[in-house]
């Protein structure tokens, strides 16, 4: 599905991030895909040109299963993009890993059951994943980020709501490291497209019931805006070394 190549790579900027990506500058895009118009300003670096999308949409309006997956991922393959960064405040569920750890993933399981989810809709198509946190840009994430935490599951859930303790405990013994609400569904999206892809977490709350104090969303918020500068650093450095590695600078 890669069309012809208008940015070389896709960085989605979760709660609080992709209002600080918007900050760098770069001049507007839009692309009209079948599931809708996606807006975000590319951003030349190194003579590479980076497309930079809000995940939640300008001014933070649209809630996770709002989201326009499908779109992204459609445009990311119509622009010809090489491989997608993206950022996710998560919940942790486990104590040893605390709050504003930063966590590669290398693991996922998607419990979404509310929000379409495929690009295929007339004909059937199976797409495999046995990777949906590709092990080059995990890669170049640790580089960029050599203090994160290597590896970790994690678990997507509809949201927008936090989850119930009893759902906590049931996440974790399925094995879930992470619990979130927007990169399972990406992950998919993105291996639909044929794009790598690899996720920047970040741990802003327990799990409900695993700490005395319950989930917020002012929490959530508070401390994405404290990251997000860094997190910026990490991902662009993260996208300009996998090019490096992966592509040649006149592919």
């Amino acid at each position: 599905m890669i069309g012809e190549r208008l940015v070389d790579v896709v960085i989605i900027g979760g709660s609080g991030v992709g209002e600080h990506l918007r900050s760098l500058g770069g001049h507007p895009l839009a692309i009209t895909t079948a599931f809708g118009t996606i807006r975000g300003q590319v951003l030349v670096t190194e003579g590479r040109k980076i497309l930079m999308l809000p995940r939640h949409g300008r001014d933070h309006k649209n809630p996770p299963h709002l989201v326009n997956y499908r779109g992204q991922a459609r445009a990311a393959a119509e622009l010809g993009a090489q491989v997608c960064i993206s950022t996710a405040a998560v919940g942790s569920l486990a104590l040893e890993i605390p709050v504003r750890q930063t966590v590669i993933c290398d693991g996922m399981i998607d419990a979404c059951r509310q929000r379409p989810l495929t690009q295929f809709d007339s004909g059937v198509r199976h797409t495999p994943i046995p990777h949906p946190f590709a092990e080059s840009v995990r890669e170049s994430l640790l580089c960029a980020s050599p203090a994160s935490r290597n590896g970790g599951v994690y678990l997507g859930v509809d949201g927008p709501r936090f989850e119930t303790p009893d759902e906590i405990q049931m996440y974790r013994r399925w094995g879930g490291d992470l619990v979130g609400m927007t990169a399972s569904s990406e992950a998919i999206a993105m291996a639909e497209s044929g794009i790598p892809y690899g996720l920047f977490a970040i741990v802003t709350n327990y799990g409900c019931g695993l700490s005395d104090i319950p989930p917020s969303d002012d929490e959530v918020q508070e401390i994405m805006r404290d990251e997000s500068p860094q997190i910026g650093e990490i991902l662009i450095k993260s996208a300009l070394d996998w090019l490096a590695k992966n592509v040649s600078s006149n592919a």
